[in-house]
């Protein structure tokens, strides 16, 4: 028989998961998704060649690609057509791809915010996270200070709230989008003695799309990983 005390921490774990179920429920309901791609357009700071354009980056085709320069005040721009909740972006770079680069957004493509910044990309394709903005134009923009002259994009794909990864498993109030940006560390929600966190990545192909999952059995540093399936 579980004590009264197991028993009330059992109930406040579950109300913690209906809570985070039903914000993300409501989160996804609000989601109508992007504006169809067929009202999107694009710009650049800088074109190669008119083989190279900016439209290329968004044309669905791996075989095309926009090229440009990608020194400090350059950028590859997407107009969505309206405003929109935007949580992410695919990148896929051709072999000429940014180490430090931005992802800025604007609602009027004038007032201009930074919704994530990195220093370390590995080239291939970038999946990127930030806590959903609301933002008509999204840009790919050069850093500040770079070392970088010219890319290529062979796609550059705004993702909405509904494509965005779905964490369970942190305490309660935390906020899971937040794990997407640098910050201090965040405490996991423990159920059944055991510390759990599970990342759901809806654009994954196949069946196995759940990944990675953490698990802490004690409170010491060891971890886990492993795969569940959906």
């Amino acid at each position: 028989m579980r004590s009264p005390k197991s028993v009330l921490q059992l109930a406040r774990n579950l109300l913690f998961a209906a809570a985070c179920l039903l914000a993300y429920s409501t989160a996804v309901a609000a989601d109508t998704g992007l504006p169809p791609r067929t009202q999107w357009r694009t710009s650049s700071s800088s074109v190669e060649t008119p083989a190279m354009a900016s439209a290329f980056a968004i044309d669905g085709n791996d075989t095309t690609r926009w090229g440009g320069a990608f020194s400090a005040g350059h950028w590859l721009q997407v107009d969505l057509g309206s405003v929109a909740s935007v949580a992410g972006a695919l990148i896929h770079w051709d072999s000429g791809f940014a180490a430090a680069y931005l992802i800025q957004g604007s609602r009027d493509g004038h007032d201009w915010f930074t919704a994530y910044e990195t220093s370390d990309a590995q080239g291939g394709i970038d999946y990127v996270f930030f806590r959903p903005v609301q933002a008509r134009y999204l840009r790919l923009a050069s850093a500040p200070r770079t070392a970088d002259w010219g890319v290529s994009v062979f796609e550059f794909e705004p993702l909405s709230v509904r494509d965005a990864p779905r964490i369970r498993g942190l305490a309660s109030g935390s906020n899971p989008t937040t794990l997407w940006s640098p910050g201090p560390a965040r405490a996991l929600a423990r159920t059944h003695g055991t510390n759990e966190l599970v990342i759901e990545l809806p654009r994954a192909k196949g069946p196995r799309r759940r990944f990675p999952v953490s698990r802490f059995p004690d409170r010491s540093a060891n971890a886990s990983w492993g795969v569940q399936d959906r």
